[in-house]
Parts: structure tokens; sequence; C-alpha cells
């Protein structure tokens, strides 16, 4: 989808560039006045400016959503693969430190086995 909103901001973009340039050679034939000629070109540079900004303003919330969703799913799933006995060991590590600044404890862990 994001392929295809850079593809379209891309054809609007170089649309304004044609307009722009076809403005910029009008003001060259004495036909025109080239001074509303060139008030013209502005209000077009301001237009193309706009959606430019409009366009990158609501990209970077569809990234943002597009990042959430992906590190949501890669924790769910790094969580999902991970060995229970990580998890104690996770755990026991957090306890001896909490007991080492002279915390409570958090949970009561089991002794291990083999251990007497």
């Amino acid at each position: 989808m994001k392929l295809r909103l850079f593809q379209e901001l891309l054809d609007l973009n170089q649309a304004f560039e044609q307009v722009l340039r076809g403005l910029e050679r009008m003001e060259k034939l004495p036909l025109f006045h080239a001074e509303e000629l060139r008030y013209a070109r502005a209000e077009v540079e301001t237009a193309r400016l706009q959606a430019n900004r409009e366009f990158y303003a609501n990209f970077e919330e569809l990234v943002e959503k597009d990042a959430v969703w992906a590190h949501k799913f890669r924790r769910a799933y790094d969580q999902k693969l991970k060995d229970p006995f990580d998890l104690y060991l996770e755990v026991k590590e957090r306890e001896e430190a909490r007991k080492k600044k002279g915390l409570p404890p958090r949970v009561v862990l089991l002794p291990e086995l083999g251990q007497g």
C-alpha cells in the first residue's frame, strides 16, 4: 500500500512540475503578463508544498502503526519461542538484583533441582 501512495505522490509532483514548466514558458511570451504568471506559479508551488506536507504528516502515522504492530508481533513471537527455563533465569537474576539492593522479593523461587 505504501508503495502505491509514494507512486501517487510522485505522479502528483510530476503533474505540478509540468504545470510550473508550462507557466515558465508562457512567461516568456509577449502575449501574457509575466508577473501574473509568476504569481500563478507561486500559487501552484504553494499547492504542491501543502500536498507534500499533508502526505508526509499522514504517512508518518501509517508507518508508526506498522512499527507498533511489528514490535508487538515480534515480541509475542519471541516470547512464544522462549524456553521456560530462560524465563526462570531472568526472574532469578532480577530477584538477586533486588536482594542486593535490599529490596523485598516479589516472587518466591523454588530451589533448582540438584542443589541441596
